[in-house]
C-alpha cells in the first residue's frame, strides 16, 4: 500500500500585549484639554457623533454630526473626580 508522506509545522507567536487602560484625567486637564471654547468630536457607545463646545464661562453645547441624535445646551463646572454637565430639557412638540 501507498503511504502518504505529510509535514506538520506548528508556529507560535508571543500572545499581544494588552493595550494599557486609559488614564484619568484629573479635573485640572479636564479644564486645560476640552474646556477652552474649541469644539471636539465625541461619540456614543452606538457611534452617534456630536460636535461638543465646552466655553470657559461654563456653557457647552453638543450638536450632532449626522441625523441622528439631540442636540443640546447647558452648563458645566469642576467636580473633586472630574466634571458634571446640566442639560437644558427641550419639550418635544407633536
Amino acid at each position: 500500500m501507498p503511504q502518504a508522506a505529510y509535514s506538520q509545522q506548528h508556529c507560535f507567536l508571543p500572545a499581544p500585549t494588552p493595550p494599557m487602560p486609559p488614564s484619568q484625567l484629573s479635573p485640572k486637564e479636564i479644564q486645560a484639554e476640552f474646556c477652552n471654547g474649541q469644539p471636539f468630536t465625541s461619540s456614543t457607545p452606538s457611534n452617534t457623533k456630536f460636535t461638543m463646545v465646552f466655553k470657559v464661562d461654563g456653557k457647552v453645547t453638543r450638536k450632532p454630526q449626522g441625523k441622528t441624535g439631540v442636540g443640546g445646551e447647558g452648563t458645566w463646572k469642576l467636580s473633586k473626580d472630574g466634571f458634571c454637565t446640566t442639560w437644558k430639557v427641550l419639550a418635544l412638540l407633536s
